[in-house]
């Protein structure tokens, strides 16, 4: 009997063996120490296979391991953190690298659950963070991330995408009551704030669209939300179990909510303007809604706007002295706004990327406009008022920006006012505007600045990075040129100073490489030129010597309409006679206008003629040029001519 045991053990034995080494055939043991990188080679079943060569056949296999309390896996040459001990607590370092390789991934659910862990560093070379790493890791009160990361950044202890527009992680263990979501922030990530028990308030960016799902699920404390103008997006069980949420204003541009956002909150009222996607949804889940006022004032301060946007005439018998901070940033749904008389000033950012604004209609008594009041908004051409004091680029970045008109009796234009209008073309500033700081910087399409007779002198960076101008008439007011008045001018060719400039500070001219000053030769400009080895030419070398330039252009309202121009292309004041007259195919003339001609180095006359429609079969062609007088009848300009195809 023992014998029989003994053989069956035996064979048993063999067994197993034989097994184990058809196993072994095919893939190798972990535990074996492998010198350096570890190539496992994994065998061919077929023994009639031909050997490998050295890019066949081969493969890198897991290798499993810990490092303090983490356990990791190295596959193809990168680490991804598997787990944690449970007892981890206090910090948890990340290493960057193990046993030479990175640590890029950080797998599922890897802290969840953890209560003692109150601090984990993300390293630089982390660039996969699966889902629902920090699950109820309701210890946890600070997540830092190496500056060098790629692709996460933090702020304040929360984890965020390394450009900061996407907030992923809101750490459970933090004790503050009110947290501001930084601005520039468009998408709250998933369950980023889930149980976060302590928040009472929070406050969301201007440029928010998307709160993705379940983002503030069981956070039994908040009490009121606002969703500002902008976005969209509601997703699913995103309030769920908020118990302590009373009420929450869901904007207009809001236009899908999932079903199940706010179950759970039993107390809840939504806020929101009238037949909007805010009141369906509400009407259709059985939630209480409240329609909010169009204009909310405070203390003359209007604070909030709640209407459907389009044409918004600002009431005037609400005693509103001022337009707030930020009041309409970002609606995209207005297109006019009528600001009343009384109203003393436009805040900050208050119209702020309201990119389908098209006109502006300003009071009449004297008002100021704060920085960036109108950033970023869509107008395509501006009027600029005399009764108003622009601040600091109050219409920054207006791309879609063409003509600027600003009124006679502007005295000052302030730094930045109109920086980044990258559609502007031309500016024509009137007599009153003498003092002209560094206002159209970054307008990279302009490609002419009519200035003002009656500036004395010509700024610092009046013309920075206007890198499409060609020509700058200086006009015979001013007495003097600051250092860096051109300032990375491209295009820049000509330069026309009068004989009244001299002054002119060093390194007026920086990195305009195709400038050249035109002057009388026996301008202070000219010898200014020569010694600092600036290009010089005659005055009377850069039009043919004539005075007035002419230009005949299509009126665009009406078929028999045609707008002439004659521009000073001379230096200092000029004045002459400037005729329009149209001929038929004889040559005959069959009308004529006239215009006195008493304009500045630069500056522009216009006619604009309607030629009756009986003639207009007979036209063959419009003319337009100057004479110094009617008198001698002396051309100063050469003729414009438009050919009429009838």
């Amino acid at each position: 009997m023992k014998k029989f045991i003994f053989l069956s053990l035996f064979a048993t034995t063999i067994i197993s063996i034989f097994s184990s080494v058809s196993y072994a055939y095919n893939v190798i043991p972990l535990d074996i120490n492998f010198p350096e990188k570890r190539v496992i080679k994994v065998l061919h079943d077929d023994a009639e296979s031909p050997s490998p060569t050295p890019t066949q056949g081969c493969t890198y296999l897991p290798i499993y391991g810990k490092y303090g309390v983490l356990s990791y896996e190295i596959r193809d040459g990168i680490v991804k953190i598997l787990s944690c001990d449970e007892s981890a607590a206090g910090e948890i370092d990340i290493p960057n690298e193990i046993e030479g390789y990175p640590v890029t991934e950080l797998a599922d659910w890897l802290f969840s659950y953890f209560k003692e862990i109150s601090g984990i560093r993300i390293p630089a070379n982390v660039s996969d963070i699966d889902k629902n790493v920090f699950f109820d890791c309701n210890g946890l009160n600070k997540i830092e991330v190496d500056e060098l990361n790629r692709c996460f950044s933090s702020d304040n202890g929360v984890l965020f995408n390394k450009a900061k527009t996407k907030l992923i992680q809101y750490p459970v263990g933090k004790t503050d009551v009110e947290y501001t979501v930084p601005e520039g922030v468009t998408t709250i990530g998933d369950y980023s704030f889930f149980s976060c028990v302590n928040l009472n308030n929070i406050k969301m960016p201007r440029e928010l669209k998307t709160i993705e799902k379940g983002a503030f699920k069981e956070c039994t404390d908040l009490d009121n939300v606002e969703i500002p103008k902008g976005a969209t997006y509601i997703g699913g069980q995103a309030f769920h179990g908020c118990g302590g949420l009373n009420q929450i204003v869901i904007s207009e541009t809001v236009t899908n909510i999932d079903m199940d956002a706010f179950n759970g909150c039993d107390n809840l009222t939504i806020y929101g303007i009238a037949n909007s996607y805010a009141e369906k949804y509400a009407n259709e889940n059985g939630i209480n809604f409240s329609a909010l006022e169009e204009f909310i004032v405070e203390n003359g301060v209007l604070i909030e706007y709640n209407g459907s946007g389009g044409d918004i005439v600002i009431p005037g018998d609400m005693r509103i002295t001022s337009i707030g901070k930020y009041v309409f940033c970002n609606n995209q749904s207005i297109t006019s706004v009528k600001i009343p008389d009384g109203i003393e000033l436009i805040g900050d950012g208050a119209f702020m990327e309201c990119t389908n604004l098209k006109s502006v209609s300003f009071p009449t008594n004297y008002f100021r406009i704060a920085p960036y009041a109108f950033g970023g908004a869509g107008f395509i051409t501006l009027k600029y008022p005399k009764n108003c004091s622009g601040g600091n680029w109050a219409f920054y970045c207006c791309e879609n920006l063409k003509e600027i008109i600003v009124e006679e009796g502007v005295t000052s234009l302030s730094t930045g006012l109109f920086d980044g209008c990258s559609s502007l073309k031309t500016v024509t500033l009137p007599s009153t505007c003498t003092f002209i700081l560094p206002a159209f910087k970054n307008c990279d399409n302009l490609t002419e600045i009519i200035l003002s007779d009656g500036i004395p002198k010509v700024l610092n960076g009046i013309f920075y990075k206007c890198s499409a101008i060609k020509k700058i008439y200086i006009p015979d007011s001013a007495t003097e040129i600051e250092s860096g008045a051109f300032t990375d001018c491209e295009s820049l060719e000509a330069i026309v100073v009068p004989n009244s400039v001299t002054q002119i500070e060093e390194n007026v001219i920086t990195n305009c490489d195709k400038a050249v000053i035109y002057s009388e030769p026996d301008a202070y400009a000219r010898k200014y030129a020569e010694a600092n080895n600036i290009p010089w030419a005659d005055i009377k070398t850069l039009n043919g010597g004539w005075n007035w330039e002419t230009s005949i252009e299509k009126g665009e309202d009406k078929e028999n309409t045609y707008i002439c121009t004659a521009k000073n292309v001379s230096t200092g004041k000029k004045t002459g006679e400037f005729i329009l007259a149209y001929y038929d195919e004889f040559g005959n003339m069959l009308g004529s206008e006239i215009k006195d001609l008493n304009r500045n180095s630069g500056e522009k006359e216009t006619i604009c003629i309607t030629i009756p429609i009986g003639d207009m079969s007979k036209v063959k062609t419009i003319k337009a040029f100057v004479w110094d007088s009617l008198a001698n009848m002396n051309a100063v300009s050469q003729y414009a001519e438009c050919i009429i195809n009838n």
